[in-house]
């Protein structure tokens, strides 16, 4: 390989970051005056309304690395808790333009491809095991009894990232689902039910000379 190839891959990064960077301070610009007309009168220009600068940067993408700045602007703005209702409200327009803005250049949503997050693949608490045995083998399982108590987050104990599996969990769910089989489901094979019907029921007890019966008609 030749000993260029780092030096070439390097300088093609930089000119990639650089170009990346030329493209937020040229969107950035396109909101600017948005924000000076809306914003800058109480969060800008000196002024820092409620500890809150809006233009306290020396260069854009600084300003653009201040994720918390950005999402309380979003945030406001989204909700129409900013301007103040005294003030001259956004137009529709300039309020989704400025969301849009933060939310791919600051928050980098690719509106396009959405990335909706690792999904987790959650066991059932033990209350829902206990449910769910019920429903479907009719066995009143005591969870409680065998299972320990569940791991909880938020006060939930229905977050798929909290319900870990231990080794010693995973035995008492094998020690569980254990007994639920000798309860639920039959283990001597299948049972085949013979019936067989009173002959005697198929039988005329009724007297009488049917030839008789017969003469008489």
């Amino acid at each position: 390989m030749s000993k260029y190839v780092p030096f070439i891959l390097f300088v093609a990064v930089a000119g990639f970051c650089s170009s990346l960077a030329v493209a937020d301070e040229a969107a950035f610009d396109k909101i600017e005056p948005i924000l000076m007309d809306h914003c800058y009168d109480c969060h800008g220009d000196g002024m820092g309304k409620g500890d809150f600068e809006m233009d306290n940067f020396e260069t854009v993408a600084e300003h653009l690395d201040n994720f918390d700045v950005w999402y309380e602007i979003w945030k406001n703005v989204r909700s129409n808790l900013m301007p103040p209702a005294h003030k001259t409200q956004l137009k529709t327009e300039e309020r989704e333009k400025v969301l849009a803005f933060i939310e791919s250049k600051v928050f980098k949503i690719d509106h396009e491809n959405p990335d909706p997050g690792r999904v987790t693949i959650r066991r059932m608490n033990r209350e829902e095991y206990r449910y769910t045995v019920k429903d479907l083998l009719d066995v009143d399982f005591p969870a409680y009894d065998v299972l320990p108590a569940d791991d909880t987050g938020y006060g939930f104990d229905t977050i798929g990232d909290v319900l870990s599996i231990s080794p010693l969990l995973m035995e008492k769910y094998l020690e569980a689902a254990e007994r639920v089989v000798k309860k639920g489901v039959p283990t001597n094979g299948p049972e085949i039910v013979e019936w067989w019907p009173n002959l005697d029921s198929f039988k005329d007890t009724r007297s009488g000379d049917w030839g008789g019966e017969l003469d008489a008609f």
